[in-house]
């Protein structure tokens, strides 16, 4: 069960893989989902220019239909990066990027401009100005107020710089403003609600089946029976198994590693959250029915059984098992010494064994938001 949550929940952070293509730079509004009129394209152009004039920022747009579970800001980066926005000694580059069905926005900016247009303040206007008009269906109104208002604020013109003040930020990020502290607790939460909870009460439904179903069984007891604790429901043995410290120590670290990446990788990414929320629902359903289907009906009990005692017939004869009771068996010495139990030991290890281009860069700054 650990190791499965463990494996299953690196690989879900670790991966992001990205399948938008960047196309080619066509100054200075590049559409690939088609929202944008070609009248629009020349207003937006026309706007830019003049923030160009105003404020030196080397603007740019990106437009695409989906993220196709790629993140915006990886999607940002690499069009930054192939269109070179800005001019190479100044790299003020400011790029928009825009993902329709995703509804969420990026600007990602140039090292040059990282001093005037922080994390924080892009954040803001994708939030105040541009989320309304997107919501409200003008894409173009969107664009071209949200690179004014940034013009503004690098020009430290007094209207905008009281506007920027006068908001009041309300949204749950950090001074980056990429994190979204809320998806990134619940992830956590959600994590080690299945580290830490499923196990004890998936047994605890197993052995109240279990118990009942034995009643139409009384020659084979369930006190042989590891995955419903020997019959007893201790809370011990219910939340640690048969070893404490292993279980404390083992979970105790996958609590914060894994943890942390999960709490990082649902707060920096929606497709990962989601991905979360539903690997945690796949997994209770999983283990719940590992543990408790062989007690859904008298006939899945009763295959059960004659499986086990099959498996325990062949252990008493090689001298690897002994019948301490009727239905109540224990290992020998020379099982724990035998190949059969060093091959299992290896088997079990192994399975526990991420235009407005002209040469410019961005520095990896600028927000990511919905709307």
């Amino acid at each position: 069960m650990l190791r499965l949550i463990a494996v299953a929940f690196a690989l879900l952070v670790a991966v992001c893989v990205a399948v938008n293509d960047v196309p080619t730079f066509t100054p200075n509004v590049v559409d690939t989902a088609g929202v944008l009129a070609a009248e629009e394209i020349a207003e937006i152009n026309e706007a830019l220019k003049a923030v160009r004039g105003k404020a030196d920022i080397w603007g740019a747009v990106l437009v695409v239909k989906t993220l196709d579970g790629e993140s915006i800001e990886g999607l940002a980066e690499r069009a930054f990066k192939k269109w070179k926005l800005g001019e190479a000694k100044k790299d003020n580059g400011l790029l928009l990027v825009l993902a329709m069905t995703d509804r969420r926005s990026r600007f990602e900016v140039g090292y040059g401009l990282e001093g005037d247009l922080t994390d924080a303040i892009t954040r803001r206007v994708l939030d105040d100005v541009l989320r309304p008009a997107m919501r409200a269906g003008d894409t173009k109104k969107a664009i071209i107020d949200s690179f004014t208002f940034l013009a503004g604020v690098k020009t430290k013109d007094p209207a905008f710089e009281q506007a920027l003040a006068a908001k009041k930020d309300t949204q749950e990020f950090n001074e980056d403003g990429r994190l979204d502290t809320k998806h990134g607790l619940i992830g956590l939460l959600l994590f080690y609600f299945c580290l830490w909870v499923v196990r004890p009460f998936a047994k605890a439904v197993a052995l109240s089946k279990a118990r009942r179903l034995t009643q139409s069984y009384p020659e084979y007891k369930i006190a042989g029976d590891k995955a419903v604790n020997n019959g007893r429901a201790t809370i011990k043995y219910l939340f640690f198994g048969e070893s404490v410290f292993a279980s404390l120590f083992l979970r105790g670290f996958l609590s914060i590693n894994p943890g942390i990446f999960i709490f990082f990788g649902c707060a920096l990414n929606d497709v990962v959250f989601a991905g979360l929320s539903a690997l945690c629902l796949l997994i209770t359903l999983a283990y719940f029915r590992s543990v408790s289907s062989r007690f859904h009906s008298p006939e899945a009990y009763k295959k059960f059984i004659e499986a086990a005692r099959k498996r325990n017939a062949r252990l008493v004869a090689k001298g690897y098992m002994n019948e301490t009771s009727p239905g109540v068996f224990e290992f020998t010495p020379a099982y724990y010494s035998s190949a059969e139990y060093a091959a299992s030991r290896s088997s079990s290890s192994s399975s526990s064994s991420s235009s407005s281009s002209g040469g410019g860069s961005s520095g990896g700054g600028g927000s990511s938001s919905s709307w």
